[in-house]
């Protein structure tokens, strides 16, 4: 029963990681510095009431790659151990065929990596190409971010007494996703989002726009957390809460609670009402067709 499950106290980071896909050494080092300051200071400010703490990195351009990489294992490990968190970032993650996947991963307040999620639906041109093997030079054309291969499992991660639904960046304008998620359990959704490639243009908030749609379908709240915005917690109902500012590092504190809402009519029979109207309009269609004909 959602009403007896308590809260958690989500830590949505946005660090403003810049743009550029080449980074030194250094430069590394001082972004990755400043998102564990970012959140301890953040867990700092927290009261001590023994609630669940759940930290969320967005996706980045950063390229983590936790498969591979042992320090950074053992510093995320320390860093959910001695804060008693669980933490949930963005990773490229590799598959059993030399690919990678773009993934969410979520390790858990013993330092562990619990959950996985791989991103179904990928951006063309950006992170795949949409053209056959067998096209002369589809092979020269690269995706913008990188090849990746699409995940198929709709991953659900275990947050305290609850069960998030995780979706990454452009699956905001896929309804299906954040419905097989909240059919699958989900008690929330999470969106974490890199949106900062096409600089400050409309994509933003049209991505906001999409995600308090997922909401609303579902009955759900949703988690939107971003590189360099905008990052928002929407209710249930659509109501877009407690903006950031595009292009600057920040962090928001939300205390979350699962939406009473059970079902709702789109989460247990998606498109049927689009479908049912698509039909009524060609049936009306067809109705004038024939009343013309015999006219």
């Amino acid at each position: 029963d959602a009403s007896v499950k308590p809260p958690v106290t989500v830590v949505a980071l946005q660090p403003n990681v810049p743009m550029n896909l080449v980074k030194s050494t250094d430069e590394m080092r001082d972004l990755l510095e400043r998102h564990w300051s970012m959140s301890t200071n953040a867990l700092k400010s927290l009261p001590n009431d023994n609630s669940t703490r759940f930290v969320i990195w967005p996706e980045s351009p950063m390229n983590f790659t936790y498969a591979s990489d042992q320090t950074f294992q053992q510093q995320l490990a320390t860093f959910t151990r001695q804060n008693h968190t669980s933490l949930l970032f963005n990773s490229l993650e590799p598959t059993l065929t030399n690919g990678f996947y773009n993934s969410a991963l979520l390790i858990n307040e013993d330092g562990r990596m619990i959950a996985q999620y791989d991103k179904i639906r990928l951006m063309p041109f950006g992170e795949y190409v949409p053209l056959p093997q067998w096209l002369p030079g589809a092979s020269l054309i690269t995706g913008l971010v990188g090849d990746f291969t699409p995940g198929d499992k709709y991953t659900l991660m275990p947050v305290g007494q609850h069960r998030a639904g995780t979706f990454i960046c452009i699956e905001s304008a896929y309804p299906f996703i954040a419905r097989r998620l909240t059919s699958e359990g989900a008690d929330v959704l999470i969106n974490i989002s890199n949106d900062g490639y096409l600089g400050p243009t409309a994509v933003m908030r049209q991505h906001l726009a999409n995600v308090v749609f997922r909401a609303v379908e579902n009955g759900r709240p949703v988690l939107r957390v971003t590189n360099t915005g905008i990052s928002a917690r929407i209710d249930a109902y659509g109501h877009v809460e407690d903006q950031t500012a595009p292009f600057q590092p920040d962090v928001r504190v939300w205390q979350v609670r699962p939406s009473m809402i059970a079902s709702t009519f789109y989460t247990r029979h998606g498109d049927l009402f689009v479908y049912l109207c698509g039909l009524a309009v060609v049936g009306f269609f067809a109705v004038l067709v024939r009343i013309k004909r015999r006219s």
